[in-house]
């Protein structure tokens, strides 16, 4: 997918700190590039904007923007990329979660919090660096199944949301990355192979839990 229809708009909100493809990627699984797709769960325009997040945006910025406002993909790409830029602010206090936009690892996290929620994404992420793993080693597997044990939000250790997470990453670096999706680095965190389970120390009381990494 090298442009999409919306291409002026995502250009005008991307910069050095967010590329075009990961708006045209996140464009396409929310709506299929539908502007004026609205969910009745409650979800609106092309990037599938929450009445939450609406609310969030207006209380920030001074601004009284409606739910009938915001299927103009104009202001809802504008309204994403505000999204974005705060899940990269909370990401940038974890080492794990360092914006690297050639480690499928990272967009796969990046799409995994704009889906299910980045501050439960790095609730759970925390947890796993203070037990020590290095960082490619918290991927969406490995984080979604900790998550499993230490989240009440069952969207965070759910397989549904992961293959979403997923599926927008293989979408931006088949976008992005000339030849077809690369081998980034960290694509994913590297094999566990042989170490099949290991155990993370988690929580206020140290529980060691057993997270054994899905299979990609």
């Amino acid at each position: 997918m090298r442009s999409s229809p919306f291409d002026a708009f995502f250009a005008e909100q991307a910069g050095t700190d967010i590329p075009i493809a990961l708006l045209r990627a996140l464009a396409y699984h929310e709506s299929s590039y539908s502007a004026d797709e609205v969910n009745p769960a409650g979800a609106f325009g092309l990037f599938q904007i929450t009445r939450p997040a609406l609310d969030d945006y207006n209380a920030r910025h001074g601004t009284s923007h409606t739910t009938t406002e915001i299927v103009d993909p104009a202001l809802n790409t504008t309204i994403a990329a505000d999204h974005i830029r705060r899940i990269l602010a909370l990401y940038a206090q974890h080492p794990s979660l360092q914006p690297d936009w050639q480690s499928r690892r990272f967009v796969e996290l990046l799409a995994w919090g704009w889906n299910v929620g980045h501050n439960g994404v790095a609730h759970v992420v925390g947890k796993m660096e203070a037990a020590g793993l290095p960082p490619d080693r918290i991927t969406v597997d490995t984080a979604s199944e900790v998550a499993a044990h230490v989240s009440r939000n069952p969207n965070l250790s759910s397989p549904k949301h992961v293959a979403y997470a997923k599926a927008v990453a293989r979408t931006y670096f088949g976008d992005s990355v000339a030849g077809g999706p690369p081998v980034a680095s960290g694509a994913g965190g590297p094999s566990l192979g042989g170490l099949g389970t290991f155990l993370l120390g988690v929580g206020i009381l140290g529980l060691a839990v057993a997270v054994t990494p899905r299979g990609r």
